[in-house]
Order: C-alpha cells, then sequence, then structure tokens
C-alpha cells in the first residue's frame, strides 16, 4: 500500500493557535458583548468545536445576544490583528516534514473556519504546500 495524500490538522500539529483563539473569543466577547468570561471558560475552549463552545458560553452567560455566526466572525478579526502583531511560527519539525513529503497531494482538516485556517497558512507561509483545506 502506498501512501496518495496526507491530511494535516492544524491546531497542534502544524501550529499551536489554540490559547490565541481563546483569548481573540475573550476580548470579542468583552469588548462587544460586555461579558467578561473566565479562566475555567477559556481553558474550555481549547480542543471544542464552534458549536460546543458557543452553547457552553451561552448556557453559562445569559446576556450573550450574539448569535454563533457572529461570536466566529468576531473573534476572527480580532485573532488576526492579534496574529498580524505576535506573528506565528510552526511547529517543530513542520517545515522539514512538508519538504519530505513535497511530491504528496495535501490538505488541511481542522475544527477552526476556513478564513482562520487560511489565515494562519498565510502567516507560516506554508499556505501553497495545501491542495485543499
Amino acid at each position: 500500500m502506498s501512501i496518495s495524500a496526507i491530511l494535516f490538522d492544524l491546531d497542534g500539529t502544524l501550529v499551536d493557535t489554540e490559547r490565541e483563539s481563546a483569548e481573540a473569543m475573550a476580548r470579542a466577547l468583552a469588548s462587544g458583548q460586555g461579558v467578561e468570561i473566565d479562566q475555567a471558560d477559556r481553558d474550555g475552549i481549547i480542543g471544542h468545536s464552534w458549536i460546543e463552545i458557543f452553547r457552553n458560553l451561552k448556557g453559562k452567560y445569559s446576556q450573550i445576544e450574539w448569535e454563533l455566526d457572529r461570536l466566529i466572525a468576531e473573534t476572527a478579526r480580532i485573532r488576526e490583528l492579534m496574529l498580524a502583531d505576535t506573528g506565528l511560527e510552526p511547529l517543530p519539525g513542520v517545515l522539514e516534514l512538508l519538504d519530505r513529503f513535497s511530491a504528496l497531494p495535501k490538505a488541511v482538516v481542522t475544527g477552526s473556519s476556513k478564513a482562520e485556517a487560511e489565515h494562519a497558512l498565510e502567516l507560516l507561509g506554508i499556505r501553497d504546500q495545501f491542495k485543499a483545506l
């Protein structure tokens, strides 16, 4: 059996942006909804789907009026600003691995939004390595 393509997860495999995403969501909720989430809620964002996060936060903070799409958009906007300031670095070994498998088609699978994934790959300078997101 031969390998015909490789799928990569984004967060935790190519780059670690989960903490930045949690911070961006906290900032979005604070500035747009007047909701200050605690550290436990920030930690609860990491590793969960947008739907799970939204349900948990909306259940705990009834003053959140945004719908899921708005929360995603506002979080992505703030995350882009944060990452423009700090930049991104690939996890150790990522660039070497991509070079080693340069002949194979590659795609990124992620629980992040497509816009977030595109932005992260662009900041890393590796967007052109992937055929699909």
